[in-house]
Order: C-alpha cells, then sequence, then structure tokens
C-alpha cells in the first residue's frame, strides 16, 4: 500500500520524468483542491465539515479530496447536458424551425444553404468547450499535465493502429449481432436530408472533429484527474462517461472501446494514442454506417463486410507479432490508493452533483424521444 508524499501512482509511471514531477507539483500545491497525495504529517486528524477527518489518517484526506473532483466533474458533465437540453428545446422544430433549422437527434442541423453546416460546427464546439473550460478553471492545471503528448512505449503506440483496426472489426460485427436479436438500427437517415454538398462537412465533423475533441476531454482531462485514485477506477470511470453520450444502443460498444483506448493512452503515456485509435474508429465506423444509409442495395453490403474481415485479420496478425516480440511492454500494474473500488463506485453515485446530472440527463433522453427528429 502506497504511503507518503513521495510515493508514486503506478500509472504515472508511465510517463517520463518531467511529467511525473509537474504533476507532483500541481498535486501538493496546498492551493489546489483537487490533487491527492498524502501530503500531512499532522500528528492528530483534524474534522472538516462535510469532509470528514483529514490528516495523519491517509483515506480520510483522499476521501475529501475524492469529494471535491466528483463534484467537480459532475457539474461539469450536468452543465454539458443542460447546455444539450437547452439547445433540443431551441431548434427541436416545434412549432416550426428556428430561422430555418432544425436539429436531427444524431446532433446536427437539418435546412438548406450553409448556415445548417455553421450551425453544426459552432455548437458541437460550444457544448463541449463551455464545461471543459469551466473545469480547467477549477482545476488549476497546466494543459502539459491533463493532455500529455510525450509517447513513452513507441512499440505499443504503432501497434496500437492496428489493435484498433481488429477491436472495431470485432465491436461492429458484435452490433450487427445485436441489431440484428434486438430488431435495432443504426439509423442516420437523417443525413438523406442534407443536400449533398453538406454531407461531407457534417462527416467530417463527425469523423474527426469530435472524435478528437472527445478524446481531449475523456482520455485526456478526465482520465488524468482520476489516475490518481488508481488505474482502473480512471479507466472504468472515464469510459462509463464516454459511453453514456453514445448514440442509443451503442453503449457497451463505446464502453468496450473506451477501456481499449484507454489503456492505451495510460500504457503509452500518450494522449496521442487514445486520439489515433479514436479517429480509426469514428472514420471506419461512420464510413460504413453512412454507407450503408447512402447506397441500400444489398449487392453491395458484402463491401463493408470486406472490409470488417480485413481489418480483424490485419489486427490479429499484427497483434500476435507484436505480443512475441514485446510482451515485457503490454503489462500495466493497477493497485488503488487508500479507497477501494468498491468504496469509490459508492462515492461516485451517491454524490448529490451526480445525481443533478442523471436527472439532467435522463429528461434530455426521454424528451428527446419524443419532440426532435
Amino acid at each position: 500500500m502506497p504511503s507518503g508524499s513521495d510515493e508514486r501512482i503506478s500509472s504515472l509511471k508511465q510517463q517520463d520524468k518531467t511529467y511525473n514531477e509537474m504533476y507532483r507539483e500541481w498535486s501538493l500545491d496546498k492551493s489546489n483542491d483537487f490533487g491527492f497525495f498524502k501530503r500531512s504529517a499532522e500528528k492528530e486528524n483534524t474534522y472538516l465539515a462535510g469532509e470528514g477527518f483529514v490528516g495523519q489518517y491517509p483515506a480520510a484526506d483522499e476521501t475529501a479530496v475524492l469529494h471535491r473532483t466528483i463534484r467537480l466533474v459532475a457539474t461539469v458533465m450536468a452543465i454539458y447536458s443542460l447546455l444539450q437540453f437547452l439547445l433540443m428545446l431551441a431548434f427541436s422544430g416545434y412549432p416550426r424551425p428556428l430561422f430555418g433549422m432544425s436539429i436531427c437527434k444524431e446532433g446536427f442541423f437539418i435546412g438548406h444553404g450553409p448556415a445548417p453546416v455553421i450551425m453544426s460546427y459552432a455548437v458541437n464546439a460550444a457544448i463541449r468547450i463551455i464545461p471543459v473550460a469551466y473545469l480547467m478553471v477549477k482545476l488549476k492545471a497546466p494543459l502539459r499535465i491533463m493532455l500529455p503528448t510525450k509517447i513513452s512505449n513507441p512499440p505499443l503506440f504503432i501497434n496500437s493502429i492496428f489493435f484498433a483496426m481488429l477491436a472495431f472489426g470485432v465491436l461492429y460485427l458484435c452490433l450487427d449481432l445485436q441489431s440484428a436479436i434486438l430488431h435495432t438500427v443504426r439509423d442516420w437517415s437523417h443525413i438523406l436530408l442534407l443536400d449533398k454538398w453538406q454531407r461531407i462537412p457534417v462527416m467530417i465533423l463527425y469523423m474527426l472533429i469530435i472524435p478528437v475533441m472527445s478524446e481531449m476531454i475523456h482520455r485526456g482531462i478526465f482520465l488524468n484527474l482520476f489516475r490518481q485514485y488508481g488505474d482502473g477506477f480512471a479507466l472504468v470511470l472515464t469510459s462509463l462517461l464516454t459511453a453514456f453520450f453514445s448514440p442509443e444502443g451503442h453503449f457497451l460498444f463505446m464502453f468496450a472501446f473506451s477501456l481499449l483506448t484507454g489503456y492505451f493512452a495510460l500504457r503509452t503515456g500518450s494522449l496521442l494514442t487514445a486520439v489515433m485509435m479514436r479517429v480509426i474508429f469514428s472514420v471506419s465506423y461512420y464510413l460504413i454506417t453512412i454507407s450503408r444509409v447512402l447506397s441500400p442495395d444489398k449487392d453491395l453490403s458484402v463491401i463493408p463486410m470486406a472490409v470488417i474481415i480485413v481489418f480483424i485479420g490485419i489486427g490479429v496478425v499484427a497483434t500476435i507479432r507484436f505480443v512475441a516480440r514485446y510482451s515485457n511492454r503490454i503489462s500495466l500494474p493497477m493497485y488503488n490508493m487508500f479507497l477501494t473500488d468498491s468504496e469509490k463506485i459508492m462515492m461516485v453515485f451517491s454524490n448529490p452533483a451526480t445525481m443533478v446530472w442523471i436527472m439532467i440527463y435522463i429528461i434530455y433522453i426521454v424528451m428527446s424521444r419524443f419532440i426532435m427528429l
């Protein structure tokens, strides 16, 4: 069990020495409320209202800091969900489109001319930038800490390309199986309502812009914030946050892929790994899904399936080759600090701020079923 301010969390050992020192300096800053190391040497515990005992007992100190961190992140997620909710109400198309535009459930705007494309870009960027800006102001953390880019494991970084292809192929087949069993459809039919010249910029938005921003938030800021409390906890929590906002019926799909991208980001020490894997996934997913919408001819349906099989084949061969040559580059030691995973999970879902966020999110999902295109 780690103890003392000089102890290193296992995940941070994957980073270089400079990053470690920056992270430690930020975490031990007395003005920082969201960084945890055992930094107190008081002989007696001190009771703080709403936070419990802090002092020599490290679990109490970790509990107090984690409570504040959860409250902050849940507030950020609530802001994001509230912005989505207000956006839906303003541009749902009832009783009539606002400024000649309506927003569909996929998140882009429908209408004629350049205005819907511009609004799709502006709104999708704003609803992410506003809550993240609030988060970064509160954290007082340099971007170099929350968005690490230096690659400490080059062989695994290169193999992440092929593993992303393998994971995408397997998960997409699982998604097809789910659709066949539950008779669900991956819609995206609203793209047919766009003018032909509008489709390309909208596809670029969903294949590149949104995935990159999402990874910067989830595998960047959130993962590097929660890794203080253990790798497993950070991986699962950030993957849940990503999956919550996945398209309907894609929760398990996004959760599984997010676990993989989070692992590769931690093991290579770089956010760039997660970004690259997510872009491979997003480009592949939307090209195949939208091609099925635009070309429903059954004779052409074999092409996406052939692509998926090729992806799986390349991924399997590359991964086997990597394991044979670099098996020592795979493991990611995981352990908790002073709280158990079950204690931390209970803290997450019992926090009032989390309950408020979930309530807003549920209201948004329920209402969107009735009033959005």
